[in-house]
């Protein structure tokens, strides 16, 4: 079985908007790919975790060899905050201490 760590994250500029009185425009950017990348190093250093993955409406600096899902605008974060699986939707596959489980194309396309 593979264990994937999937990550949302909005359009750059529309991450830590609150910041935007304390910090310029290019700082804001700078802190939120910074953020980024550690969640992206942490989550592939974690033990268990064998494939990391963005849902994103952009790839902006993320390095080519995390996958990617692209999110059309949605945001999904709700989604995920109340339990939802964000779009990706599992077709076929088995079922699992009654979780059901398998890939979609777009996932099993994303290895």
């Amino acid at each position: 079985m593979t264990c994937w760590t999937l990550v949302p994250i909005k359009a750059r500029r529309e991450c830590k908007t609150r910041l935007r009185q304390a910090l310029p425009e290019d700082a804001r950017l700078a802190l939120v790919r910074a953020m980024l990348r550690h969640v992206l190093t942490i989550a592939a250093a974690t033990p268990g975790i064998d494939r990391v993955a963005i849902l994103s409406p952009e790839r902006d600096e993320v390095d080519d060899t995390v996958a990617m899902f692209m999110d059309d605008g949605t945001r999904h974060s709700d989604d995920i905050r109340h339990g939802g699986v964000a779009r990706l939707r599992l077709d076929g596959g088995h079922m699992h201490d009654g979780i059901r489980t398998g890939m979609t194309g777009k996932i099993a396309a994303a290895r």
